[in-house]
C-alpha cells in the first residue's frame, strides 16, 4: 500500500473519530450541573431529616404537618430556621412529602432533585 493511500486512510479515520466526538461533546456540555443550588439542596435535606426524626419521636403519621418550632430541636446544636441562600422560601409540608423551595424544586422518583 502506498504512503499516499495510507495517509488518506489515516485522515479518513481521524475525521470519522472527530465526527463521532462532536455529539458526545455537545451532550456533555448540556448535562453540566448547576452547582448554585447545592446549599439550598443541603438545607432541604436537613429539613427532611428533621421532619422524619420529629415524626418518629412524636409518633406522627405521614399526614401530619410540623411547624418550624417543632423542627428546631432537630436542626443542629445552634438551631435556626434555614434560609435559602438564593432567596427562596422553604415549605415544610406534610411528613409524607419532601420539603420544597419556592424557586422551583421538584421531587422525581422519590429522590430529591432540585433545579434553580
Amino acid at each position: 500500500m502506498s504512503t499516499a493511500k495510507k495517509s488518506s486512510i489515516l485522515i479518513a479515520v481521524v475525521l470519522c473519530g472527530i465526527a463521532l466526538l462532536i455529539p458526545a461533546v455537545k451532550r456533555y456540555r448540556t448535562t453540566q450541573v448547576d452547582t448554585s443550588f447545592q446549599p439550598c439542596l443541603l438545607n432541604l435535606l436537613v429539613i427532611n431529616v428533621a421532619k422524619k426524626q420529629w415524626a418518629l419521636e412524636n409518633k406522627k403519621s405521614t399526614i401530619d404537618v410540623p411547624i418550624w418550632n417543632d423542627l428546631l430541636p432537630y436542626l443542629g446544636s445552634n438551631p435556626s430556621i434555614p434560609k435559602c441562600p438564593n432567596g427562596g422560601t422553604y415549605t415544610i409540608g406534610r411528613i409524607g412529602e419532601l420539603p420544597t423551595c419556592s424557586l422551583g424544586h421538584s421531587n422525581i422518583n422519590g429522590t430529591l432533585h432540585y433545579i434553580h
